[in-house]
């Protein structure tokens, strides 16, 4: 694939580059880098297999590696990269890693959402020093964002559904009524402070004591900043959107055990941790499941982020910090979007009414919630707040 189509802020088709699905490549009997050999030691060890080849997906936090056997069968390995700058604490970016294992092994027994296998956890010594490696399935199909911009219609829609199957069956799953990210002890799911793209200090057991806390995490913030007409601004924008809160929850008192449940929600959902058939639309798998976050259903339900155009990803809107580079192209055109939405949000009627409640009734309410988990653009936000909260 020499080249991929999306849309710019302009809402102009572009062709660029595919995103790389090998950033790095070895053949058995070459150098490489130690770590990643050592990896791939304790691979074949373990399995009793030798590995004839491999690509590097990716070496950030993690290292992600696709190796094939010398029999021809494809396994991805993952495992924490203790060597990267920000994992200072080997034993927590470990526990990450486990707390992904043990959510796909649930999700695999209560859900039909396509994820790959588990096939072994390689478990260090000592967890400070040495990564955990694990061991899963190889999904078929293409990443999203390589695929979606070429897909014929059909095919889009068909991604729609199958996504919106994916909302519907983390909406219907029992989850403790607390804020925060799930972890497994002993077998029984629990829910700790977050941690992972977003994080806090504390679990949180009302929606509005976790929209306190993103307030006062963003005032703290405000203080903090040199340029004068920044904290103004800024803490203008807090006042105003303290003074719309108690209309939004009065919003949500219909049905609380719509809104307020507590439901799954993947941290990192871009097209880029999907993967689907080029042809079909059929959604062959979700993946990187090492952030999440169990929320409130009006923030954890939503549109799929590979056909948003609304918020703070609005094209009319700098890109967000949290962004990766992503926002400043869209893997459908603006018209698709709009017609893709309907076809998700029909889906999600069509399952389950509560969820699609969630997801209607929720919009603004999650906006507002991403604007705040956000550091600025303050301007930008104060256009985005003129235009779906007009002053009075």
């Amino acid at each position: 694939m020499s080249s991929i189509l999306v849309w710019n802020s302009a809402g102009n088709s572009e062709n660029v580059p595919p995103f790389p699905e090998s950033i790095d490549h070895w053949e058995a009997g070459q150098p490489f880098d130690e770590t990643c050999l050592a990896i791939m030691q304790k691979v074949e060890n373990t399995l009793a297999l030798d590995i004839a080849r491999m690509d590097v997906r990716a070496m950030d936090r993690n290292f992600v590696l696709d190796v094939e056997y010398k029999d021809g069968n494809h396994d991805i390995v993952r495992a924490t990269n203790l060597r990267h700058e920000h994992n200072s604490l080997g034993s927590e970016m470990n526990r990450r890693l486990w707390r992904e294992v043990d959510l796909l092994r649930w999700l695999k027994t209560t859900t039909t959402i396509p994820l790959p296998t588990i096939h072994h956890v390689i478990v260090p010594d000592d967890p400070d020093v040495s990564p955990v490696i694990v061991i899963m399935e190889k999904l078929p199909g293409s990443i999203g964002l390589n695929a979606l911009g070429l897909a014929p219609h059909s095919a889009k829609e068909r991604l729609m559904r199958d996504l919106a199957d994916v909302q519907v069956q983390l909406y219907r799953l029992a989850l403790p009524p607390r804020i925060g990210t799930a972890e497994w002890h002993d077998g029984k799911m629990d829910v700790i402070p977050m941690s992972g793209l977003r994080t806090a200090p504390k679990v949180f057991h009302t929606l509005e004591e976790y929209v306190s806390y993103l307030l006062d995490d963003q005032q703290y913030y405000l203080e903090k900043q040199a340029d004068a007409t920044t904290r103004t601004l800024g803490t203008a924008l807090l006042t105003r959107i303290k003074a719309e809160l108690p209309a939004l929850y009065a919003s949500l008192a219909r049905s609380p055990q719509v809104h307020r449940r507590c439901v799954l929600m993947h941290d990192d959902p871009t097209p880029m941790n999907f993967l689907m058939d080029a042809t079909s639309g059929r959604l062959t798998g979700v993946v990187d499941w090492e952030y999440q976050s169990v929320l409130p259903a009006v923030l954890a339900v939503g549109y799929p982020f590979c056909i948003r155009y609304d918020g703070a990803r609005g094209p009319e809107y700098p890109p967000p910090s949290s962004s990766q580079g992503l926002k400043q192209h869209w893997c459908v055109s603006p018209e698709d979007a709009e017609t893709l939405r309907t076809v998700y949000s029909e889906h999600v009627r069509a399952k389950d009414r509560e969820c699609w409640e969630a997801l209607v009734e929720g919009e603004r309410f999650r906006q507002l919630v991403e604007w705040l988990q956000e550091n600025g653009p303050y301007p930008a936000m104060e256009h985005w707040m003129d235009t779906v909260f007009p002053r009075h």
